[in-house]
């Protein structure tokens, strides 16, 4: 975001560097989302400790159970929601690029990013880190390759494996078979993504030719946005 930044200020462009600097950081920052959406939902799980169900006696004696999946999807929830919230940062910045620049409007993703850095750094030694625990991607592979050999979902199941005299071990349990079913059942979803997105963009083209005189004014306002949700 600071090369972003810096290439977009205006000594920056009349020097003719803009370019060269935009190009730079757009690669860097698909790195660095690359990297930090793979950890920080994991980083996220791993600050709440409870494993196993249990109930709990309120003050007003009122027994309640906790169950740790319910409060991974409330935590999750409250992620997300904090994640909305920061999106509306695309309210100010069209209006900051049309009055001042463009370089106002990475200033102002910029210092919010620096936010998020700096609280990572004061509270990095109040985090539960957890060491990497096995491959769970290579395990999927495997237990789906398993199922596609066996042409049965269940075959990867040590209880099945077992019942059905395979000796040969497996890294995983029961649970996690059960979980990538649903996982996989949940793909099927984007089978229609494609020709969803087709039809949205024939629609959206239509669209700008017909009223084309009338959007010159709102496109550059509406590109901008969209480059910046991608970030």
């Amino acid at each position: 975001m600071l090369i972003l930044w810096a290439s977009a200020l205006p000594a920056s462009i009349a020097g003719g560097h803009a370019l060269g600097g935009y190009i730079a950081a757009i690669i860097i920052i698909g790195f660095g989302t690359g990297g930090i959406k793979s950890n920080i939902a994991p980083l996220i799980a791993d600050q709440y400790q409870r494993r196993t169900m249990a109930i709990k006696t309120q003050k007003s004696g009122e027994r309640t159970i906790i169950d740790p999946a319910i409060t991974y999807q409330r935590i999750y929830m409250v992620f997300y929601w904090c994640i909305n919230l920061g999106s509306l940062s695309l309210i100010a910045t069209p209006f900051m690029e049309k009055e001042k620049g463009f370089w106002t409007a990475f200033l102002l993703c910029f210092c919010a990013f620096n936010i998020g850095i700096l609280v990572l750094i004061l509270r990095r030694k109040s985090y539960v880190v957890r060491p990497p625990q096995g491959q769970i991607i290579t395990d999927a592979f495997k237990a789906i390759g398993i199922m596609i050999k066996s042409r049965n979902t269940n075959a990867p199941k040590p209880t099945w494996r077992a019942a059905n005299n395979v000796t040969k071990p497996v890294p995983w349990n029961d649970h996690f078979i059960d979980e990538l079913q649903r996982a996989l059942k949940a793909c099927k979803v984007f089978i229609f993504c494609k020709s969803t997105t087709i039809r949205s963009s024939d629609n959206r083209d239509t669209w700008l030719t017909t009223h084309r005189p009338h959007l010159l004014g709102l496109l550059r306002t509406v590109l901008l946005q969209l480059r910046l949700s991608s970030r």
